[in-house]
């Protein structure tokens, strides 16, 4: 191809060349790069036609942009956007998961240091600006931190058997506790252990 793709997977070792032939297929996939070749194509239609000698009436016009209407070919602004807004929400979604199946690890040892079965879940419309580069389960399990603390002091265990539920936010709140429900409204980057475990200590009962 014009890009020496070719060349460059033949001459790439073997376990390299699934790897490439991958983001080479992903790279001529983009909406684009379709747009720019397929448009290229028109142009080049038009050279050759002009080479000929034949003139490019609005006949041939037409059957161009017919023919690349119905291919898809000419692509409005608003289908390259929206499948630009498609990527980013299937980012989200992927980063959401990704948050959702550390905490649900993190859980599980709290779980085995207090002997109990809390449930643990982040509550998505407590997220406020976080950055994309923080690590909301992490710094939510700081206040788990806290509360394994707790649990391994003389009668911590049975302290803690109050807390039910755990949930994980963003928005800077800290610690509180109601109704069997530990809440921890993290901040980005920061790590609240002490100030966590002396708010379970003076809280729970």
């Amino acid at each position: 191809s014009g890009c020496g793709c070719a060349t460059l997977i033949k001459g790439t070792p073997v376990w390299r060349r699934k790897g490439l032939k991958i983001a080479i297929k992903s790279f001529y996939k983009s909406p684009m790069v379709l747009f720019r070749f397929r448009l290229a194509a028109i142009f080049s239609a038009r050279a050759s036609l002009k080479a000929q000698r034949k003139p490019f009436g609005l006949s041939h016009f037409r059957t161009f942009l017919i023919g690349a209407i119905a291919a898809g070919w000419l692509m409005p602004a608003s289908a390259f956007e929206a499948g630009k807004n498609s990527e980013q929400s299937l980012k989200i979604i992927r980063a959401q998961n990704a948050a959702e199946e550390a905490l649900q690890n993190q859980i599980g040892y709290t779980n085995s240091v207090c002997g109990g079965s809390i449930k643990a879940s982040i509550d998505w419309n407590r997220v406020v600006n976080w950055p994309e580069d923080a690590d909301l389960a992490a710094a939510c399990d700081s206040a788990l931190g806290a509360l394994e603390a707790v649990c391994r002091a003389p009668g911590g265990q049975k302290r803690a058997a109050s807390v039910k539920k755990f949930v994980c936010g963003g928005d800077g709140a800290g610690a509180s506790f109601s109704g069997g429900t530990l809440y921890f409204g993290a901040s980005p980057g920061a790590r609240d252990f002490s100030g966590v475990k002396s708010y379970l200590e003076s809280t729970l009962p």
